[in-house]
């Protein structure tokens, strides 16, 4: 076994939205693009026996046994991982898959075994199983885009990936007051919604290849922005049976309309919510957008972050090096 500790450190993802559920010859599918923050930090040291500590030391836990039951072990490995920094749970910003794969990840570099593949990673975690996004990013980073997972793939195959300008950035903005979907109450839901016509699917993806690429591809942030919105609102569209909008509530609807009216083009909800984002052209627009919010007319109290593009994968760092 290793004597050395390793670090990983992942990033945190939006979800621009879903091309297409309800069916089940390639469903899902969508685009998402990697950020930081927020993001997540593990450490593993080598210990007695195993312990977790810090936030979602219970989730860890189960991450370690699933990581061990693929592998065929009977037992955890002698370390101790504690989870160092973690994002919010369930508000749209893909801790949940972070912490999965960062920890099957940093076991299989603590044990020296070699790097767990895309598909491993997904079965060892028990990850992908609707969205791949999250997966492709702890690996590449980047803005992704995957055309849903067919019934032979073990995980979604990644259609297109592009780095982003890394000087702009993405407010992210937030109520403590609610949570996203997840779970039971997220397999609920998509049990409850109607099927996404091929028709809209098409239109998805025409957006995707025809707007949204192509601006990015030449910087073109004006026409990059617009066509964010435009998919994610025909996407959450989708879901307004069960949101009550393109949006998840009546507050995050007002909230895209208001940010709309002041000019701000590239406005859109990351997953469930009920984390909203504003692109920014650069750092002094994203602290404008950041004071707007603070002051936001509906009146609640906002969490408020900027956030970078990345245009890498996670790291993971062995022997005190990170």
């Amino acid at each position: 076994m290793s004597s050395e500790e390793v670090h990983v450190d992942a990033p945190g993802r939006i979800h621009l939205g879903l091309l297409s559920f309800g069916h089940d010859d390639q469903p899902y599918g969508g685009v998402g693009l990697m950020i930081r923050p927020p993001g997540l930090k593990l450490q593993i040291l080598p210990a007695g026996e195993f312990t977790a500590r810090g936030p979602l030391s219970e989730r860890v836990e189960q991450l370690a046994w699933q990581w061990a039951r693929f592998h065929g072990h009977e037992s955890l490995p002698d370390c101790q991982l504690t989870v160092e920094q973690a994002p919010a749970q369930h508000v749209g910003l893909g801790s949940g898959t972070q912490l999965g794969l960062s920890v099957v990840a940093g076991l299989s570099r603590f044990l020296g075994m070699p790097d767990l593949s895309i598909g491993e990673l997904a079965a060892c975690s028990g990850r992908a199983a609707r969205s791949a996004i999250g997966t492709h990013g702890f690996v590449h980073g980047g803005l992704l885009v995957e055309r849903g997972r067919r019934p032979s793939d073990t995980v979604a195959p990644l259609e297109c990936r592009l780095p982003v300008p890394p000087g702009w950035r993405i407010v992210l903005a937030r109520s403590d007051q609610n949570k996203g979907l997840s779970g039971q109450a997220e397999l609920d839901a998509f049990r409850a919604l109607p099927a996404v016509p091929a028709g809209v699917t098409s239109q998805l993806l025409e957006e995707i290849q025809q707007q949204m690429l192509p601006a990015l591809a030449d910087g073109d942030f004006p026409e990059f922005a617009e066509s964010v919105y435009r998919y994610g609102n025909l996407a959450g569209s989708c879901f307004a049976s069960v949101q009550g909008g393109a949006y998840n509530g009546e507050a995050l609807n007002r909230r895209v309309a208001w940010l709309r009216s002041l000019g701000y083009a590239g406005v859109g909800q990351s997953s469930w919510g009920p984390t909203l984002f504003v692109l920014s052209e650069d750092q002094q627009q994203a602290e404008l957008v950041s004071e707007q919010l603070r002051e936001c007319p509906t009146g609640e109290t906002l969490q408020v972050e900027i956030a970078r593009p990345c245009n890498q994968g996670a790291t993971i760092t062995s022997g005190g090096s990170a």
